[in-house]
């Protein structure tokens, strides 16, 4: 009997460069074995980089919501499971849950994804492609949509760096993940030394690109632990993403 493949299923080991000064995954490590998931699960149906790309289409994520109840230390194996939820206007909605050694639930991840037409830099309706993986439509990891976050106002610029040749990706564009790493490296050390970010939301708004130079806005809201962030062009104000960040004490 063939295996049902309708829940894509991945073990990571967590090795000693992918841990922070407490010796747990750093979140953009996460979010690297969650990338790779669906790559391998899209790839899988014949519908991933290879197949798009012969078309001049791409993948992009759109909207990426996290919640972790604990982060796995070093040496931990995780179980990443993934799977196709449904479309939602133009978005192609995934879903991911994050499982420890013990296979207890300890992460759930809600994702949205373009499909983009390279030569006309435009998205596509994503119906035509749905006959190539199933559905679970009724399986969802986070109960809401993945959050819109909204306008950034009376924020204060924290930092201004240049996109440097390790941010770009196969697409020649910055990676998601390294927008979520210049987010948590935005923190104080003594402020974070002690906490762990329980909730990340992340809009990815414009593709940032090599020498374009990249200011932070920073907000804090809803009490000592919650944030926003605006990362932007420090020549133009075009904003590249936001994200909005819930840390809580270890």
């Amino acid at each position: 009997m063939e295996k049902d493949l309708s829940i894509w299923e991945e073990k990571y080991k967590i090795h000693s460069y992918e841990v922070d000064f407490n010796g747990h995954a750093t979140l953009p490590v996460i979010c690297h074995f969650l990338q790779e998931s669906a790559w391998n699960h899209a790839q899988y149906f014949d519908f991933g980089y290879d197949f798009l790309m012969k078309n001049n289409q791409i993948w992009v994520l759109s909207r990426l919501s996290i919640e972790i109840d604990s982060y796995p230390k070093w040496n931990d194996t995780i179980t990443i499971q993934t799977w196709a939820r449904g479309v939602d206007k133009l978005f192609a909605l995934r879903d991911y849950k994050l499982l420890n050694g013990a296979g207890k639930e300890t992460g759930r991840i809600g994702s949205a994804w373009l499909i983009i037409d390279l030569v006309k830099r435009r998205p596509l309706r994503i119906e035509p492609y749905l006959d190539k993986m199933p559905l679970l439509s009724d399986r969802h990891a986070l109960p809401e949509m993945t959050e819109r976050i909204g306008t950034i106002d009376n924020g204060v610029a924290a930092q201004k760096f240049s996109v440097r040749l390790s941010d770009l990706d196969v697409y020649h564009h910055v990676n998601n993940t390294r927008y979520i790493q210049w987010v948590t490296d935005n923190y104080d050390y003594d402020f974070v030394k002690n906490k762990y970010i329980s909730r990340f939301d992340i809009n990815f708004l414009q593709e940032a690109q090599i020498h374009d130079e990249v200011e932070i806005i920073t907000k804090n809201i809803e009490g000592e632990g919650t944030f926003e962030h605006s990362l932007r062009s420090a020549g133009t104000g075009k904003e590249f993403s936001r994200a909005k960040v819930l840390w809580e004490n270890l």
